[in-house]
């Protein structure tokens, strides 16, 4: 995929979540914008040569839509922080600039965010409290893992979509299976086998205080659901492909 394919894709983002000028009937579209965003995402972070100003405002797009599912330190670190840097160099290179009006709405939502991961917690303590929303989440102490840089190998529903099975490998040394149980809901946006968790959150999610539900996130992969157990963590040294 190049820059024009990205841009595209941005372009059918932007349409199905923010309402298009001279639109008068437009209603929003979180399926399909979503999957354009989370697709545009994926392939511009994979681009070795950036189009800067693209990729800040995928950034940007992206923080801006999903924050009610992101915590304050992911919002943030992953996805305002590189947008300023991607729209700095954007400033500075030849090429199509950002408008004064642009910056002046992300510079305000930059400052803001900003503003609230500086009074964040600890972050290694903001770890141990999405931890201790996952039953069994010991196994992976016991081995000195994590979710970070475990490498996505599969994830798959049941037939009634009600339970799920997520399996992680970390430095090809261990597997971990994670299981879903009362699953509300689900988004994936990659293939088996082509991410590394680099993002992760596991808080319960306070809107709904008559039943329990969690959500989960790896970043490429959410889940909203009653209950999240560890299953088990299996030694595979030399004996998983």
């Amino acid at each position: 995929m190049n820059w024009d394919e990205i841009r595209a894709l941005f372009d059918k983002a932007r349409d199905c979540l923010c309402c298009p000028k001279g639109v008068q009937y437009w209603s929003i579209d979180y399926e399909n914008g979503f999957y354009y965003l989370a697709v545009a995402l994926r392939e511009a972070r994979q681009m070795t040569s950036k189009d800067h100003l693209t990729y800040a405002r995928i950034l940007s797009l992206y923080a801006q839509r999903r924050f009610p599912v992101m915590r304050e330190f992911e919002t943030f670190t992953k996805y305002f922080l590189p947008a300023y840097e991607e729209y700095q160099l954007a400033l500075k290179e030849p090429g199509e600039k950002p408008t004064e009006k642009e910056m002046e709405c992300f510079n305000r939502s930059f400052e803001d965010w900003k503003f609230r991961y500086d009074h964040e917690a600890d972050y290694g303590e903001k770890y141990r409290d999405y931890l201790a929303n996952i039953e069994g989440a010991n196994l992976m102490d016991e081995h000195d893992i994590s979710f970070y840089d475990a490498h996505f190998i599969a994830f798959e529903l049941d037939d009634k979509r009600s339970a799920a099975v997520l399996k992680l490998s970390y430095d090809g040394d261990y597997l971990i299976t994670v299981l879903f149980t009362g699953v509300y809901g689900s988004e994936l946006y990659c293939e088996a086998g082509a991410e590394y968790v680099g993002e992760f959150l596991c808080y319960r999610d306070d809107r709904f205080p008559s039943h329990s539900r969690l959500h989960f996130s790896i970043g490429f992969l959410e889940v909203t659901c009653s209950k999240i157990e560890i299953a088990s963590v299996e030694d595979i040294k030399g004996g998983f492909e």
